[in-house]
């Protein structure tokens, strides 16, 4: 019997968390990227400045961060605790958002951040149906939660 080599096995994990942080900052670079390039599509005078990448590095980091969750509890919750969970989000995410801005604009927001999860997430075509609508509210909570620091915080 092999004796248990601890520093093989904190290399593993050393080797691990690299291998996560590079996928976290690979999916932070093209989620700001791709979503600026929404936001310069309607917005065409902002630019990429620190305020602007601070806001879409949060959301990137809101989305990868209810995907985990999502995922998570979709594979260990029991289908009673899903429903709980699902009819609070419910609650809490209406099915309009309440501002008056544009709303194609919080819509192509939103379809590209789902855009962008799904191209890193392939788990997500395993999720169950409460999975796929948890997520759902999940993601549009943090639509409407950048849309409305967008338009409290940029200068038009």
């Amino acid at each position: 019997m092999e004796d248990f080599d601890s520093n093989k096995h904190i290399q593993n994990i050393i080797r691990e968390f690299k291998r996560t942080d590079e996928f976290y900052n690979s999916f932070r670079h093209q989620f700001i990227i791709s979503l600026f390039l929404v936001v310069k599509r309607f917005y065409r005078d902002h630019q990429l400045n620190e305020t602007m990448n601070n806001n879409l590095q949060l959301y990137a980091d809101e989305m990868l961060s209810c995907v985990e969750s999502v995922l998570y509890k979709d594979f260990s919750y029991p289908e009673f605790r899903m429903e709980e969970e699902l009819k609070v989000m419910t609650r809490l995410v209406v099915s309009k958002p309440e501002y008056d801005q544009h709303n194609e604009f919080i819509e192509k927001i939103h379809l590209k951040s789902k855009e962008m999860i799904v191209r890193h997430y392939p788990a997500i075509f395993s999720l169950s149906a409460n999975g796929f609508r948890l997520l759902e509210k999940y993601a549009k909570m943090y639509n409407w939660e950048f849309v409305s620091t967008f338009y409290a915080k940029m200068k038009f």
